[in-house]
């Protein structure tokens, strides 16, 4: 049963990638392979750090030996067309050659962005010092032992150079293939917040990759402890950066995630939706800067998508009108700021107070509850159930009431008046 509804379950998400039976590393398969990447990036290190100083890239060889393999080596196994392009680190360089007037995030591309590539005047080691590879003597007889093996692991010939260089790759690749299931578990925390969800498990993958490089195993804790954090932050750039039409700053994400947390908790423990003043006193801010945020990151929608769509009326199909299409041309140029509309407006406010002074007390908090005639928001009867924790039928009851006595004819034809005034105004 727990195998068919996992089935499902991965049918309903089709758009992410199955990671669910994806093999799982030991203790000693991830400490192993996470001293072949630590070996690795420092290599790559040396690599830059000797072009900085000669104004040139190395050769296998002077590579080589600056990593700390300089034996002789008589028959190389890599001087093969192509090969010394496929041992070269890719697209880690510090200076790339771009347009330094091509904007990228919040400056230029000379300055690579935020968390984006590394620093353009980081300078890099010009040798290798001694790398020791204590896999096998930490892991003997089941104990952890701190002293070092004999002899480091960067010695040998170029030959052995390049064979370390192809183990570290793909150790890299197979701890983040391993480690996906991670990032396909973080990405889905953040479904429905304006990114496909594929798209948020490569951002993921992207940090994940990062952590596997800054990984260092001799500290004695998991590698998923350590590779959550880059993969959350991944996927938080990108929601900063694609959920929106307008970005918003990155504190303004994060008072919206907490403020999400805090909705969901609200709502658990009190059974019903928050109100602005508790998610403002649960935020510990005031409801005037909780208003201002919550109306500044309003989402934009687009004039072309169409009106409805997966009507089951209309077969699940969607409208072929646009909402461009239900919008009136002159409701765009009618002028909503004049004097008259003004003194209108407040003279209706006048005379729907006063005709609400007939209502007792609970009929007049119903009416303005469920018609919004305070904060503009209509509600419907359970909800104003909720508010004021009352029956449903006993709110029901009293709009009735309320209502019944609204309908009388001197009170209709004050309100009559101003719907003609209305209509009038809008031709």
């Amino acid at each position: 049963r727990k195998r068919s509804a996992r089935k499902r379950t991965y049918q309903r998400d089709s758009e992410i990638p199955d990671y669910s039976f994806t093999e799982l590393l030991t203790p000693r398969e991830e400490y192993a392979l996470g001293k072949r990447v630590q070996l690795l990036v420092r290599s790559e290190e040396v690599y830059w750090g000797w072009k900085q100083e000669n104004l040139r890239e190395p050769t296998i060889r002077e590579w080589a030996n600056a990593c700390g393999y300089n034996e002789e080596d008589n028959n190389p196994s890599w001087e093969v067309e192509g090969m010394s392009d496929v041992l070269r680190p890719a697209s880690n360089d510090p200076s790339p050659n771009v347009d330094p007037d091509f904007f990228v995030g919040k400056g230029m591309a000379k300055r690579n962005g935020v968390g984006r590539g590394r620093k353009k005047n980081q300078t890099y080691p010009r040798f290798l010092e001694d790398f020791f590879d204590d896999t096998d003597v930490r892991f003997s007889r089941g104990g952890v032992k701190t002293e070092k093996p004999p002899k480091p692991t960067n010695r040998g010939t170029s030959s052995d150079f390049v064979e370390m260089i192809l183990r570290g790759r793909n150790a890299k690749k197979r701890m983040i293939h391993c480690n996906m299931r991670l990032v396909v578990c973080i990405a889905k925390k953040y479904k429905g917040v304006g990114v496909k969800p594929e798209d948020l498990v490569q951002e993921g993958s992207l940090g994940l990759s990062r952590a596997v490089e800054r990984f260092d195993p001799s500290r004695g804790f998991k590698f998923s402890t350590y590779a959550s954090w880059w993969v959350q932050q991944a996927v938080f750039r990108s929601m900063a950066y694609h959920s929106r039409i307008v970005r918003l700053p990155m504190h303004i994400h994060a008072f919206l995630n907490k403020l999400r947390r805090i909705r969901r908790a609200l709502t658990q423990e009190l059974d019903r939706k928050p109100t602005s003043i508790e998610l403002a006193a649960a935020m510990d801010i005031s409801l005037e800067k909780y208003e201002r945020i919550m109306r500044l990151t309003k989402k934009t929608i687009s004039l072309e998508l169409p009106k409805y769509s997966g009507n089951p009326k209309d077969d699940g199909e969607s409208s072929e009108l646009r909402i461009v299409d239900t919008i009136e041309s002159s409701a765009v140029f009618s002028d909503t700021s004049s004097p008259e509309r003004a003194a209108h407006d407040v003279l209706f406010k006048d005379d729907l107070q006063e005709i609400l002074q007939v209502l007792e007390e609970d009929e007049r908090k119903v009416v303005d509850l469920r018609y919004g005639l305070v904060d503009g928001c209509t509600r419907t009867a359970p909800e104003v159930s909720q508010i004021m924790k009352k029956p449903l039928n006993w709110v029901r009851s009293r709009e009735f009431r309320a209502l019944r006595k609204l309908r009388r004819p001197w009170y209709a034809k004050t309100l009559r008046d101003h719907q003609m005034y209305l209509k009038k105004s809008k031709r």
